[in-house]
């Protein structure tokens, strides 16, 4: 998106400060959710694609998205530290040009996404080890068919100082492999709640569910004293 938008700016083709503004907040989302080691939260297929790769293959993705975000947006005081030294944020900011940031960017770090569904529990900035927790109560995926989406309502991931404890187990393959393509997208295969060994939501094909399983937030309290959640699905 970041690299979209730059495109345009250059060739003249303005996407207005709506654009800039939504991918300002998908940018402090991000820094909001990353753990300890700056790893986002893992669910659904995500099948680690690159538009563009001028680094070497081993760069880190996230790190160097937050750094781009940093130069072109400005890091707020919650944000975690970032390291420097991409060649992506170096040639991307030398393409900014001044643009709208939102007034209303968060004074504190989101714990809570309820558009999304999604809570993060954590410990506070600074402790180490950090125990970081993902608790999924979001929708089942995007539109009707929900193409990416996997049977994984009211699912968690926990890590310890970045450490995977409590998995999602990701993709694995979109092809080739129907089997396996179905193991990872089940409810079996999440760490949640599976009734009569049956999926949540039922599937319909490798990118398509006939039956959604959606998840709500009913509340959270005491955030700041000891991360604590309550979820329906």
């Amino acid at each position: 998106g970041l690299l979209a938008a730059l495109e345009g700016q250059v060739q003249g083709h303005l996407l207005g400060s709506d654009v800039w503004h939504a991918l300002c907040r998908m940018t402090d989302a991000l820094a909001a959710t990353v753990d300890v080691r700056l790893c986002p939260p893992r669910q659904g297929d995500g099948d680690e694609g690159h538009g563009l790769l001028v680094d070497a293959p081993d760069y880190d993705r996230w790190s160097s998205l937050l750094s781009t975000g940093q130069r072109l947006f400005g890091r707020l005081p919650w944000w975690p530290e970032i390291p420097h030294g991409d060649v992506r944020t170096a040639l991307l900011a030398q393409l900014a040009e001044p643009h709208d940031i939102p007034a209303d960017r968060p004074v504190q770090r989101p714990l809570v996404f309820r558009a999304a569904g999604q809570v993060i529990l954590r410990d506070h900035p600074g402790e180490r080890p950090e125990l970081w927790c993902r608790l999924d109560a979001g929708p089942h995926g995007y539109l009707g068919i929900a193409a990416h989406a996997h049977a994984d309502a009211l699912s968690l991931e926990v890590r310890e100082d970045g450490v995977e404890v409590l998995a999602d187990p990701g993709t694995y393959c979109y092809h080739g492999d129907a089997p396996w393509r179905s193991y990872f997208r089940s409810t079996f295969g999440h760490t949640t709640l599976e009734l009569a060994g049956r999926d949540q939501s039922r599937m319909g094909g490798p990118f398509m569910w006939t039956r959604s399983a959606d998840g709500e937030l009913l509340e959270t309290h005491g955030l700041d004293s000891g991360p604590q959640a309550r979820a329906a699905g």
